[in-house]
């Protein structure tokens, strides 16, 4: 989900949106994961109460570009290793 305040430069706006789009794709897929081992189980599920979904997406949205590039640093730092610092 693209961010309504401007970029910097093109470079900025694509790290930004790159590593919203990381951090999108891995909650999917973790939410897929829950899911999947909730169904396992065999019992009736009970849906989530659209009003609390609704407030857990907008808290997961306030300050979600700081947040998803503070989660791709992360990942790129344990694949890289500490000896190699992230470009800023």
């Amino acid at each position: 989900m693209p961010s309504d305040r401007p970029c910097g430069s093109a470079t900025a706006c694509t790290l930004r949106r790159s590593a919203q789009a990381w951090d999108d794709l891995y909650y999917l897929e973790r939410a897929a994961q829950v899911q999947l081992k909730a169904m396992a189980s065999g019992r009736a599920l009970k849906p989530v109460d659209p009003d609390v979904a609704q407030r857990t997406c907008e808290q997961m949205r306030a300050g979600d570009a700081q947040s998803a590039r503070a989660h791709l640093d992360s990942l790129l730092r344990t694949l890289r290793g500490p000896s190699q610092p992230l470009a800023q």
